[in-house]
């Protein structure tokens, strides 16, 4: 088994100096949130990539893979109604995939709030509907790049709570 951290809980530090850390600490692996390399992944340039993913090689690190995929984004969504906006979204989960396998990463985790977010007048299966066609070239680029987009199963808003303090 092997065992990964996040990178975005050490806020303000570069990501040299949490794989270092990581790595004394024990951890095999890195997750990264694209939003703390840069505004865009798109700003992300392939020597930036390597060398992100050299260094973790010379620290006996790995990066695992990317997460909070389309945290700190502007007008990107899974599932909205706007076939635009929707093929956008897409589009840049391409450049994830991209990001996560010059990263040496084979995961891709949609999970944050942005990415779960269904608009008012949407119904389920339309949010579904919608996903599937935002996801479908991404997940053809993950299998060319070796790489598998999943989801994290969270519990809906207020539910979670229910189960915090030993089971209640």
């Amino acid at each position: 088994m092997k065992f990964a951290i996040c990178n975005e809980i050490f806020q303000g530090w570069t990501i040299e100096t949490v794989l270092e850390y990581c790595a004394r600490l024990g951890y095999d692996a890195v997750e990264i949130a694209p939003f703390t390399l840069a505004k865009t992944v798109t700003d992300v340039t392939l020597p930036e990539r390597i060398r992100v993913r050299e260094a973790a090689a010379r620290l006996g690190m790995e990066i695992c893979g990317l997460h909070w995929l389309l945290a700190k984004t502007e007008g990107m969504s899974l599932n909205h109604p706007d076939p635009a906006i929707r093929r956008r979204t897409g589009q840049y989960l391409g450049q994830l995939v991209d990001c996560c396998a010059d990263l040496g990463g084979k995961i891709l985790v949609l999970g944050s709030p942005q990415e779960r977010h269904v608009l008012p007048g949407v119904t389920a299966a339309e949010a579904w509907e919608f996903a599937t066609q935002t996801l479908a070239a991404a997940v053809r680029r993950a299998e060319e790049r070796g790489a598998v987009i999943c989801f994290e199963p969270l519990a809906p808003a207020g539910l979670a709570g229910q189960f915090e303090g030993g089971g209640q």
